[in-house]
């Protein structure tokens, strides 16, 4: 096709812009991944993997046990309170990804290679972080000449940010940058409900909810206090089926919460079996699933107000007293819910 009309040479020129822009980034995740790459060789300094810190040392044990019993995740440890052991009160997530990479390293490359895998997971997951700045500054940013230069920048600005680094450097096997990335996804996720979702095909408000759904799970998963991070989205969520004319309760994103709180009650099954405590907010329990219920209900709860009530005072008023309601009716009902809540403030 000849590109000598104005609109042939306007597609070739944006054609060349978006290349320009993914080889752009492409180089900036490469450089992020070698900057967490540094001190890899003091990492493996004694002949074997030594980490960073004592909870990296933790998960890194923790890795290994699942590893040797995959897909099984223990929850008992004889060196946890020791001698009696004790119940593992942390979220298995992150190290059962690490145990995968283990499994994966012995078969390719025996232990060190299973050390070597491991831990390059938090560099990866690091240079993810950084993808997910630059793709959420593409979405936050207005269209035009300088949106996907703002977007590098979010992304050089994410790629060296010291504490960024240092919970993704390679020998730092530890869960923070799986919460950094968390909570981009989620904050993603919920930003897309800003578009008007009644004009959107049903398919789409579907894949929007199951995959809300697997973030909120998967938070949780990897860290039990990630109910915290669900509560900064409950916000933006509510606020953009408040503000609808008549909002739809397919892509408002409270179905999603309650698949999250499905999907986490089941992952959390094992672990109250294991350790017994039922509501509690250091523990994987069924606390953490049934706030995302709550948070899910919450947005269900205004979208389901908007539909029938015209925007103005009435519905904000009606919005405003039943999600107070409903928050004292979860504290006052949840076992020892006022309790928990306090403790984990």
């Amino acid at each position: 096709m000849a590109l000598d009309g104005p609109g042939g040479a306007g597609e070739a020129s944006a054609r060349r812009d978006r290349l320009l822009f993914a080889a752009a980034v492409g180089l900036l995740l490469l450089v992020a991944f070698l900057l967490r790459l540094a001190g890899a060789a003091a990492a493996f300094g004694q002949g074997e993997l030594v980490t960073l810190d004592g909870d990296s040392l933790y998960h890194l044990r923790r890795m290994r046990l699942i590893a040797d019993q995959f897909p099984a995740v223990p929850w008992f440890d004889p060196l946890i309170a020791w001698p009696a052991g004790a119940a593992i009160p942390w979220a298995a997530g992150f190290d059962l990804l690490g145990a995968g990479l283990i499994v994966l390293g012995r078969a390719l490359g025996g232990p060190a290679g299973a050390d070597l895998w491991v831990a390059a997971l938090c560099p990866l997951l690091g240079v993810a972080v950084v993808a997910a700045v630059i793709e959420l500054a593409l979405l936050l940013l207005p269209p035009g000449p300088g949106r996907r230069a703002g977007a590098l920048a979010a992304g050089i600005l994410s790629a060296l940010l010291p504490q960024g680094l240092a919970i993704s450097r390679f020998g730092r096997i530890d869960h923070h940058v799986a919460e950094a990335l968390a909570m981009l996804l989620l904050a993603r996720w919920a930003l897309a409900v800003l578009p008007p979702w009644t004009e959107l095909p049903l398919r789409r408000r579907l894949f929007h909810e199951l995959a809300g759904g697997a973030l909120a799970a998967g938070a949780v998963l990897v860290f039990t206090g990630s109910p915290l991070y669900v509560a900064l989205v409950v916000p933006l969520l509510a606020g953009a089926a408040l503000l609808r004319e008549r909002p739809a309760l397919l892509g408002s994103g409270g179905p999603g919460l309650l698949l999250g709180g499905a999907l986490a009650g089941l992952a959390s099954a094992p672990a109250v079996a294991a350790h017994g405590r039922t509501f509690a907010f250091g523990f994987p329990s069924w606390l953490q699933p049934l706030l995302l219920v709550v948070a899910g209900l919450a947005v269900c709860a205004v979208a389901a107000i908007g539909a029938r009530v015209p925007p103005g005072r009435r519905r904000l008023g009606l919005v405003l007293a039943g999600g107070a309601g409903l928050a004292l009716l979860g504290l006052l009902l949840v076992p020892q819910g006022l309790g928990q809540a306090l403790a984990g403030l």
